[in-house]
């Protein structure tokens, strides 16, 4: 699904914009998200081969390509780096967990 970022920050008073990178495009949703999506961001354990939903609701502020261009929702190129934005403690709350497993994004529709 698609929002402005007025609507989802308005009530948000420490904001700040976070960036993460995959290796694979399988992880977030075959490189397809783009500025305005929605996603959740999963974490697979990589002891127990578990995944856990650690942040849901997440707005993507921009997708770069693997050159590190900025893409737009129209272009083809697929997304492998992915910049969020959060609150402060949803930004710790992640980097706590990605040295602990395969980061996987799920986009809501």
């Amino acid at each position: 699904s698609f929002i402005s970022k007025d609507d989802k920050f308005k009530d948000i008073d420490d904001l700040v914009e976070v960036s993460f990178n995959v290796s694979d495009i399988s992880q977030v949703v075959g490189g397809i998200l783009r500025s305005g999506d929605i996603i959740d961001i999963s974490i697979i354990d990589n002891n127990t081969n578990e995944s856990m939903i650690v942040l849901e609701d997440i707005y993507v502020d921009k997708a770069i390509s693997s050159d590190g261009l900025q893409i737009d929702r129209s272009s083809d190129l697929s997304a492998l780096t992915i910049n969020i934005l959060v609150s402060k403690d949803d930004s710790e709350k992640l980097n706590s967990y990605l040295n602990k497993g395969t980061l996987r994004i799920s986009k809501n529709i």
